[in-house]
């Protein structure tokens, strides 16, 4: 929402462009060519994310540094900067009790990192079960995923979020209006605790959207579920929401 950021592989630096408030530079004024985001080096991993809330469209970007640990800086009304505060943020913060990160990917609002043992954790918004922690409740500091010990990768939608398991697996937990969670028919009722999506194995590249996500096996095939009001699924001419993967029709 309202932005992009780049993290340059050579040193690790992390720029930013696109409206002011959300670069990371401390400032409110925007920029259309790349801005440096102060206070970032060494960075190895970086995700860029936003959402609508209430009617308000948010934003916020994350990086993780060398040492594991990660910032955020931007929207943090429901605590996706992970800082112990819901106050918005024009330059990064440093995401409480948080070590040994690997990867960060950031929803609506709301984010999660794997960490170096295979663990995962979330923070921010949670009406919906999207920090897996087998609550709706918003946290403003990172809470560990419930029952997954062997991630390989993360995604986060807007209101859901999915991992990718070291054996090929994926497991879903929060919004499932739309069949994002995989499990084989829509709920109106979130789901806080990750379960695994129907009829994936070999999974070996994972991104979540909006309300829907989308994985690549080994039999190399790309399958989506989830919301498909604009045939975001990528199925054909039926734009039909998915609870259950379906095969692109490349």
């Amino acid at each position: 929402m309202y932005h992009s950021c780049a993290r340059l592989g050579d040193t690790g630096r992390v720029l930013c462009w696109g409206r002011g408030g959300y670069l990371g530079d401390g400032t409110i004024s925007g920029s259309s060519t790349p801005r440096e985001v102060p206070g970032i080096s060494a960075a190895t991993w970086l995700a860029v994310g936003g959402g609508e809330s209430f009617g308000t469209n948010l934003a916020a970007s994350c990086a993780i540094l060398q040492d594991g640990s990660a910032r955020c800086w931007g929207d943090n009304g429901q605590g996706q900067l992970g800082d112990g505060t819901n106050a918005v943020r024009r330059s990064p913060v440093t995401v409480m009790g948080l070590s040994g990160a690997i990867e960060i990917t950031v929803g609506g609002a709301h984010a999660c990192a794997l960490l170096n043992d295979g663990t995962a954790r979330c923070w921010g918004a949670n009406g919906n079960g999207q920090l897996g922690d087998g609550t709706r409740i918003e946290r403003l500091t990172p809470v560990p995923v419930m029952g997954l010990s062997t991630v390989a990768h993360l995604s986060a939608g807007e209101r859901h979020t999915c991992a990718e398991l070291l054996d090929g697996t994926v497991m879903c937990w929060g919004e499932d209006s739309s069949g994002e969670l995989g499990r084989g028919a829509t709920s109106p009722m979130p789901s806080p605790r990750p379960a695994l999506v129907s009829g994936l194995v070999g999974v070996s590249a994972l991104g979540a959207s909006s309300q829907s996500t989308c994985a690549y096996s080994a039999d190399r095939v790309t399958r989506c579920w989830g919301n498909n009001q604009y045939g975001q699924l990528g199925i054909g001419a039926d734009t039909t929401s998915r609870p259950v993967p379906t095969a692109v029709a490349w």
